[in-house]
C-alpha cells in the first residue's frame, strides 16, 4: 500500500485482522480518495471494511492501471514497483478523481 503525498508505506495481510489493521492506517491518513486494484475477488474484503468504515474507497480494473503506468513511460509494473517507486495505483486514482471533478 503507498500513501500519497507523502511517503508512506505498509503491507497487511489478506486476513480479517490485517484488513482491520489496514482499515485503522487508512483511516488515521483521512483520504479523500483510496484506490484498490480489482485482485479476482481476493480485494472485495478489504473494499467492504472501507466502506463500511465511511471512507471513499474505489476498486479499478487492473489492465486500465496497467496502460496509464505504459503511457506515463513505466513499462514495468509489479506490486513492489508499484508502492516504492511510481505509486502509480495512486496516481491512477487522482488522475480520475480530477477528471470526474472538472
Amino acid at each position: 500500500m503507498g500513501v500519497r503525498p507523502q511517503v508512506d508505506f505498509m503491507t497487511f495481510a489478506n486476513t480479517e485482522d490485517g484488513i482491520s489493521l489496514m482499515t485503522d492506517f487508512v483511516k488515521s491518513k483521512q483520504p479523500e480518495l483510496i484506490v484498490l486494484e480489482a485482485t479476482g475477488g481476493l480485494e472485495m474484503a478489504a473494499l467492504r471494511s472501507l466502506v463500511v468504515a465511511k471512507l471513499p474507497a474505489v476498486c479499478v480494473n487492473p489492465r486500465q492501471v496497467r496502460d496509464f503506468a505504459k503511457a506515463m513511460g513505466i513499462l514495468a509494473k509489479t506490486d513492489k514497483i508499484d508502492a516504492h517507486c511510481y505509486c502509480t495505483i495512486c496516481r491512477f486514482g487522482e488522475a480520475g478523481d480530477k477528471a470526474v471533478k472538472d
